[in-house]
């Protein structure tokens, strides 16, 4: 056990969190590519510009992965998300007012960076239910807390 405690977090919670970044990756990521995961209820910055059930896929993917102790993966996807904003930051700068984005070679710019915004609040409320749902599984605090906690940083009232 001296070596897990070394690493950060349980076992359990390592697991439980390798278990959600893979079903963000999996699952929830086929299900929001075919519009199938409804996002009603989720705060509108999480889900602006288009983002729609691709929060959650965001929100849970930073949350696994920060709970199974893979810095480099949260890493990596923040990083992805800031870049895109700055790059559609910068076309913003530059005048332009479309973009060629996934199947559409005119997609509105200002939606394309209301995405990105939106991504970038998912990486970061994703890496705040990570904090709730570690302090659940480490006794810090209450299953109602902790569903408390992430119930008002995620969804409108």
């Amino acid at each position: 056990m001296e070596h897990v405690d070394k690493i950060g977090g349980s076992v359990t919670q390592r697991t439980i969190g390798a278990a959600m970044a893979l079903e963000a990756k999996y699952s929830l990521a086929e299900k929001a590519a075919n519009n199938q995961l409804d996002y009603s209820g989720f705060k509108e910055p999480l889900i602006d510009g288009g983002q729609n059930g691709w929060a959650m896929v965001h929100i849970q993917g930073i949350a696994g992965a920060s709970l199974a102790g893979s810095q480099s993966t949260v890493d990596k996807q923040i990083e992805e998300d800031k870049n895109q904003l700055k790059v559609g930051l910068d076309w913003q700068k530059m005048g332009r007012k479309v973009i060629p984005y996934g199947k559409d070679s005119e997609y509105p710019l200002d939606k394309y960076i209301a995405e990105k915004r939106a991504e970038v609040a998912d990486d970061d409320a994703g890496i705040y239910v990570a904090g709730f749902l570690s302090d659940k599984l480490n006794g810090r605090k209450t299953h109602m807390v902790a569903k408390l906690a992430i119930f008002n940083l995620l969804c409108d009232r």
